[in-house]
């Protein structure tokens, strides 16, 4: 399972591979045909282009190799590589992508978004509130995605979620609303103001008569309007994420989150 995102990106650098082997006079006449010697010639090209990102395309068609029934066949990337450094992963950012980080005041930022559309304000807002992605705030219903926790299948008031039906390749999780504070304040006021823009119960935030796709359209002709965009003020939607996590971890751990530096 994974995003469309990834389905796309892995479906272009395939076919990448293998336009590259036909070019070096070794065309498969099956996908079955792809050999551990194949890798090792694409890796060959792709270090003499100064590909920026060899990892990610040893990866994919580790990934295809087991498409192929050859689940083993490509081995660890730095076999292929002349230099091993090139193609370690790196779990832990040194790039600060919160809104605040770069210098841009949130409150300012959807405030700038709400006047230009109520609706896209609630996106953002949601964003920065439970760290959705912008495809989970479209599809939010927030007449219906609330929910009571369960403890031994009987409601828990106390325990809120935000439910998100189709996450990242599909996938469902729940995200707890804060249980007091200022925060959980924030977030009740923002589903109550959600409910008003949606005024149909069992609706999403897609306006009636559009597809999730209109929304999204119109919601980067927004971020772009507002300056909320990498080439402008240096920031994405994508950055509430951010926004959210490094809040999260702050309150759960009392310490400020490694990417501030502090």
């Amino acid at each position: 399972t994974a995003s469309e995102g990834t389905k796309a990106k892995r479906r272009k650098l395939i076919h990448k591979g293998l336009r590259d082997l036909a070019a070096m006079c070794c065309r498969l006449i099956s996908p079955t045909q792809f050999r551990e010697k194949h890798m090792s010639k694409l890796v060959a090209k792709w270090e003499t282009d100064e590909n920026a990102d060899i990892q990610t395309l040893i990866s994919t068609f580790r990934t295809f190799g087991g498409w192929i029934r050859k689940p083993r066949m490509i081995k660890g990337s730095a076999i292929y590589t002349k230099n091993p450094e090139s193609v370690k992963r790196r779990y832990i950012t040194n790039i600060d992508k919160t809104w605040t980080g770069n210098g841009v005041d949130v409150v300012d930022m959807v405030q700038k978004v709400t006047e230009l559309d109520a609706r896209i304000g609630i996106l953002a807002e949601l964003g920065i509130a439970f760290g959705l992605r912008l495809k989970e705030t479209i599809l939010f219903h927030p007449h219906t995605d609330v929910i009571d926790g369960t403890d031994d299948e009987k409601p828990d008031e106390e325990k809120q979620y935000a439910h998100v039906r189709k996450g990242k390749g599909g996938r469902k999780r729940n995200i707890q609303l804060e249980q007091q504070g200022s925060l959980r304040d924030y977030q009740v006021d923002l589903i109550s103001r959600a409910k008003e823009i949606v005024d149909r119960p069992g609706a999403s935030m897609i306006p009636d008569g559009r597809t999730w796709k209109y929304l999204r359209r119109r919601a980067y002709y927004i971020f772009d309007k507002a300056g909320m965009t990498r080439n402008k003020d240096g920031v994405t939607f994508h950055g509430t994420r951010h926004e959210y996590a490094v809040a999260y971890y702050e309150r759960h751990t009392g310490v400020a989150a490694p990417i501030k530096g502090r």
